[in-house]
């Protein structure tokens, strides 16, 4: 978020392996047991348009941040995994409205050595390798 950055490289590394689902659904999971899986529709996920612009994404990302607030869910690990099929998702889509084409889920299993709260950018890593 416009901090500095010392490019670097670095032996670490996140694995995603995915197989794909027949339906909208992503179950993720982790190799550590401190990140806990998760199961997400993307169809529940989505926005309720197409996103236009970047302004319009900081909206709706930071209006569902507050609705997972108020809901208890917080932070999880796998909302990295959620931002990156939405994304994604999002820009497959029509000005209707219509997905084209639309995703479909995957069953997925992280692992990695890159460590979190690191200042080393682990959640971009998991959001990428999503």
């Amino acid at each position: 978020r416009g901090g500095f950055v010392n490019p670097i490289a670095l032996n670490l590394e996140v694995v995603l392996v995915a197989q794909a689902r027949d339906d909208d659904r992503f179950v993720v999971r982790n190799c550590d047991p401190a990140y806990p899986p998760r199961e997400f529709a993307l169809r529940d996920e989505l926005p309720p348009a197409k996103i236009r612009d970047l302004g319009e994404w900081d909206e709706w990302t930071l209006d569902r941040l507050r609705q997972r607030q108020e809901e208890g869910l917080g932070g999880h690990w796998t909302v990295y995994v959620q931002g990156a099929a939405v994304s994604f998702q999002d820009l497959l889509r029509a000005e209707t409205g219509e997905l084209r084409p639309p995703l479909k889920g995957m069953n997925a299993v992280a692992t990695g050595n890159l460590p979190a709260s690191a200042g080393l950018s682990s959640s971009s890593a998991v959001f990428v390798s999503a």
